[in-house]
């Protein structure tokens, strides 16, 4: 693995937090290959950028003006060639009417493919701690 390739995948990790958090639907969904999939507890499977963001904006519209920060630690992936998989864990926040709750712990399982020379998430897949 090569250091640069470190570096974009933490980078893709970072940008993917910051545009969630920030309500960026398509700079959101340019973390994701075009044919991405990602999947969250309780929800169908999404497919496809022009989908992702859809949902996202969906999601976001839902929010209102309450707040959320998803902190993602303990970063982990190999690659092999143009392809990767990997993971973190999320915390996941939210603030209303002033008061800031935490709303959810889990994982991302994630698979990652280089695209003109570019690291993207392929594949997303969410789990939170005590929901099947």
């Amino acid at each position: 693995m090569r250091l640069e390739d470190s570096e974009e995948i933490r980078r893709l990790y970072a940008r993917y937090a910051w545009t969630t958090d920030n309500g960026e639907a398509e700079a959101w969904a340019a973390c994701f290959t075009q044919d991405a999939s990602f999947v969250a507890p309780g929800a169908d499977k999404v497919i496809g950028r022009e989908a992702l963001i859809e949902m996202a904006s969906a999601h976001w519209a839902s929010l209102g003006a309450a707040k959320q920060r998803h902190v993602l630690t303990n970063i982990r992936f190999d690659l092999d060639g143009d392809r990767g998989e990997g993971g973190c864990y999320v915390q996941y926040y939210l603030t209303r009417d002033g008061s800031t709750a935490l709303k959810g712990l889990g994982v991302y399982r994630d698979q990652f493919r280089r695209v003109d020379g570019e690291w993207l998430f392929e594949s997303r897949a969410v789990t939170q701690d005590g929901i099947p």
